[in-house]
């Protein structure tokens, strides 16, 4: 266990008072969201069962066929005109097809718990890792996940990005001493490919060769189980569905992304400004990342991805818990008490904006200035757990 500075008084009652107070906030969300008749109507999870039960029932070439899965979604769960395409690799289905032999509100329900599982182990692979919070308070690092609005906004939404956060952690472990199976690992994050590619771009920059071979060696076999599954007709209709996507500009969808395309758009800015600034990060992050260690860079490029991924909504911020929990595990240790202040606010955050009803791309300068943070910081050896640490 890190020896860390004693810490003040106000420390240890605010980090009684914020965790209890960010999940207070959200209770009222819950109670409604939960028990509402029409949760089909509003729950993400709609596409993922839907791809599943197409998946089991035979469907499956058609993944990508948008009338069918519209008329399928219209048959299995409402009959509305609210349907949204697949647009995820096909390999996904395989994980929601066993969901679907449920109804469609128990199936939900059972992936809400599914995704409480997926939650504790990430706070037990994690808690190693942020073992100062545990010494101020051993029910802190339990308690800061789901405290993080976003983290419940995956499960209420009965998304998947806590699948990737898992996916990111299991790397992060491996990454100083197993470069290979960190890729390995890395590559298992497939389904969420617009938040890995600034990543791999970042690892390139950075000549992580082994990282990079994992990477391509398990996205290789899950591409070929997803042309196994959807055929390679299905593959076409993908491309062809992602390309209209690109094309068309949905301004009120983008509107509700917390990265920098999701900003500038709602500042009334085009692609133009999105991709300087996007450019500009990228940039400044390779070049500070280069001078730190590999677990610094990982983390860094997490931040990253979050500002310049293409598609990230409020359910794919889960993944910066990752580097907002140890940045706070870091300062709390070092008694850097300013630097705790800035990370806390960060990490307070999208709680504040949602339920406030502010504009949502504000969370991005969140993200911005835990990045800055980041590229500030010195040359650090992590300190790593023992052996028989979890």
């Amino acid at each position: 266990m890190n020896t860390m500075k004693p810490a003040p008084y106000y420390v240890k009652a605010l980090a009684m008072a914020i965790p209890a107070m960010l999940i207070g906030i959200q209770i009222p969300t819950w109670l409604t969201f939960i028990p509402s008749r029409g949760v089909e109507l509003q729950a993400d999870f709609r596409v993922l069962y839907t791809a599943g039960y197409m998946a089991r029932t035979g469907q499956r070439l058609g993944l990508y066929n948008y009338p069918l899965v519209r008329e399928v979604q219209s048959r299995v769960i409402a009959n509305d005109n609210a349907a949204v395409p697949f647009i995820h690799p096909a390999f996904e289905t395989l994980i929601f097809a066993p969901l679907s032999l449920l109804s469609y509100r128990a199936a939900y329900l059972v992936w809400i718990l599914i995704n409480c599982v997926l939650l504790g182990i990430t706070g037990w692979l994690l808690r190693p890792r942020v073992d100062a919070l545990g010494e101020l308070l051993p029910w802190l690092p339990a308690a800061s996940l789901p405290s993080f609005f976003p983290i419940s906004f995956v499960i209420m939404q009965g998304q998947d990005s806590l699948l990737l956060l898992l996916v990111l952690l299991l790397a992060y472990r491996k990454i100083a001493d197993h470069e290979l199976i960190a890729g390995l690992l890395l590559g298992l994050g497939l389904f969420r490919y617009q938040v890995l590619l600034p990543l791999l771009v970042l690892l390139l920059w950075w000549r992580a060769w082994k990282l990079i071979l994992g990477c391509f060696v398990t996205s290789c076999g899950l591409m070929a189980l997803s042309v196994a599954i959807a055929g390679i007709s299905g593959q076409v209709q993908y491309f062809h569905i992602l390309q209209a996507l690109a094309a068309t500009p949905y301004l009120e969808l983008t509107k509700r992304m917390v990265n920098i395309r999701g900003f500038v758009t709602s500042l009334g800015g085009g692609v133009p400004v999105t991709a300087v600034l996007s450019a500009i990060v990228m940039v400044a992050a390779a070049w500070r990342g280069a001078k730190q260690t590999v677990e610094q860079r990982f983390l860094l490029s997490i931040s990253v991805s979050s500002l310049v991924a293409y598609h990230f909504f409020l359910h794919d911020l889960c993944i910066l818990i990752l580097p907002l929990l140890i940045a706070l595990s870091r300062d709390l240790a070092k008694g850097e008490w300013k630097n705790l202040a800035v990370v806390s606010l960060v990490f307070s955050l999208p709680t504040v904006v949602w339920f406030a009803n502010g504009s949502i791309y504000i969370m991005a300068l969140g993200t911005l200035v835990l990045l800055l943070q980041q590229m500030m910081m010195g040359v650090e050896i992590v300190p790593h757990p023992p052996k028989n640490a979890t």
